[in-house]
């Protein structure tokens, strides 16, 4: 049992992405104990066994699922009914993702974008900062948690494989390139869209959108303008106010 939290400490240090996956309560016959623990990493490696057969697949399943929505799954099983097992008992298993913060790719590297990155790193986001402007980006050092990628938005979000959780945010110095990729990624899954503007600026990007066939309910899901509601001013202000509703939305059940 100590081995499994050698190997999975040392898997996280790797930054590795997986699931633990723990028989926690255990009724009747069954494959084995409560307390039986496995590993199953994104690549399709596993480590440890709580059974085998079809409870395995079907928990290994569960736990790529858990993995790729990044949250913790609470599973019942009827052996025979739910998984075919004649064994005749019942079980609870209970799967933790691990390594995979979620993604956060900020759209301008201005004065706003600049300080949500630098806050964001420190809260448990991996970060995609996004800008085609050469001169502005050649000012930025690679960092932990944080890829810089200088090219023109459009471009990234056409070859971008995006978390289905993943958050954007959309800061860039162009009204109309905000509206332009809102466009591409209002029905692109996520977990958050926010653009930051002027109520003029959302109320015309809306009436341009609504006009190319966004509907009204897709429009609704935009958190524009960005942000918590307090009277910020200055782009580190913004950058405070932004952060805080991405940590509400990324800590909500």
């Amino acid at each position: 049992m100590e081995n499994i939290f050698i190997e999975l400490a040392n898997l996280i240090r790797q930054k590795k992405v997986g699931a633990l996956c723990v028989l926690t309560r255990v009724f009747g016959s069954s494959p084995r104990k409560e307390g039986a623990k496995m590993i199953v990493l994104e690549e399709g490696d596993i480590s440890g066994t709580i059974g085998g057969g079809s409870l395995e697949y079907k928990v290994i399943e569960e736990a790529r699922k858990a993995m790729e929505i990044n949250k913790p799954r609470y599973l019942k099983y009827v052996l025979e009914k739910d998984l075919g097992m004649k064994c005749g008992g019942s079980l609870e298993v209970y799967i933790e993702p691990f390594g995979r913060k979620p993604e956060l790719y900020i759209f301008g590297a201005g004065h706003v974008g600049k300080n949500v990155m630098l806050l964001a790193a420190n809260y448990g986001f991996d970060i995609k900062l996004i800008d085609g402007r050469e001169e502005v980006m050649k000012a930025f050092t690679p960092a932990e948690n944080v890829e810089l990628y200088c090219e023109e938005p459009l471009s990234y979000v056409a070859r971008m494989k995006a978390a289905p959780d993943a958050c954007f945010v959309l800061v860039s110095h162009s009204h109309l390139l905000d509206e332009q990729i809102l466009e591409k990624l209002i029905r692109v899954p996520h977990r958050y869209l926010g653009m930051i503007g002027s109520k003029a600026k959302i109320k015309k990007i809306s009436q341009n959108l609504l006009q190319r066939g966004i509907r009204e309910e897709e429009l609704a899901g935009v958190d524009m303008p960005i942000g918590i509601k307090f009277q910020a001013e200055t782009p580190e202000e913004l950058a405070v106010s932004i952060l805080a509703k991405l940590i509400d939305v990324k800590n909500r059940s």
